[in-house]
């Protein structure tokens, strides 16, 4: 710890401090801190249930915090172990976005969040546009016989795809899907 700077529950006592010493303070302790807060949170709460059981009520107790984030820093870290972490870059709330969600997509779009080194904001519009997919109902696909291909009009083929897959047909196996470009879009 740097010793111009001595932090105490109520505040921060600075001595001789440059504006460097702050700026490396801020980048190297408060920052640091503040994006592990919800970890360590979530992280001591979950050990104090798996070792002590309901004795994790009693620190909740103690500490100013609403419960509500209480559940979802247990929620988040129960879900994403430490080592399957990726922090730094990612924050907390960037594992709280994709939460809940299957696992394996969640993993998938922390991956990519990392490598395309996505900020909170965009973490929570791509899982807003996934989650609004996902929860779409989806119609059962349609089934056409390769023989009645031939007479079914362009217009007629574009009617029986509106929102769904079309299955054609030989016998018993599937020849060909066609998709709506918008299916078509989200599958690439």
């Amino acid at each position: 710890m740097n010793p111009k700077f001595d932090p105490r529950q109520n505040g921060l006592v600075i001595q001789g401090a440059t504006f460097k010493d702050c700026q490396d303070f801020w980048n190297n302790t408060i920052i640091p801190t503040k994006r592990a807060a919800m970890f360590w949170v979530g992280d001591l709460l979950n050990f104090t249930e798996d070792h002590y059981g309901d004795g994790w009520c009693d620190l909740i107790d103690a500490m100013d915090i609403d419960i509500s984030n209480v559940h979802k820093a247990k929620r988040v870290c129960r879900m994403f172990p430490l080592e399957e972490r990726h922090v730094p870059p990612l924050g907390f709330t960037h594992y709280d976005a994709v939460a809940k969600l299957p696992k394996e997509t969640a993993d998938d779009l922390l991956m990519r969040a990392v490598q395309g080194n996505w900020g909170r904001e965009t973490m929570r519009e791509v899982v807003k546009g996934l989650t609004e997919v996902l929860e779409q109902p989806q119609r059962p696909p349609i089934t056409l016989p390769f023989e009645r291909l031939a007479d079914t009009t362009l217009d007629e083929l574009a009617d029986l795809i509106a929102g769904q897959p079309l299955f054609i047909k030989s016998g018993r196996d599937v020849v060909a899907v066609l998709l709506s470009h918008d299916d078509y879009e989200r599958m690439k």
